[in-house]
């Protein structure tokens, strides 16, 4: 990835498209959605509590250039970070 180039428009289709996947795979499944807060509870110190396809909010907030600058880092594995929000709202369901 030393050579990414994130195009604004590109991730603005993008994401739109791993939004729609996280509404079908998460969002809309219950069962999907008592996992996730499980796993965010049970692993509150171990990055296990990060859903692979990250938070919604998150994801809302994103821009082009926060996936720009996770291109350019290497050695890591996480696809999002999570914002202080992101973890209050699952301890609130």
């Amino acid at each position: 990835m030393a050579n990414l180039v994130i195009r604004p428009a590109e991730f603005a289709r993008e994401i739109k498209v791993v939004m729609e996947e996280r509404r079908l795979s998460t969002e809309d499944q219950p069962r999907a959605l008592l996992d996730e807060s499980l796993l965010a509870t049970a692993f509150s110190a171990h990055p296990y509590k990060w859903p692979t396809i990250g938070w919604m909010q998150d994801l809302q907030n994103m821009t082009w250039k926060d996936a720009a600058r996770r291109g350019t880092r290497t050695g890591t594995r996480r696809t999002t970070r999570p914002s202080s929000s992101s973890a209050t709202s699952i301890r609130s369901r």
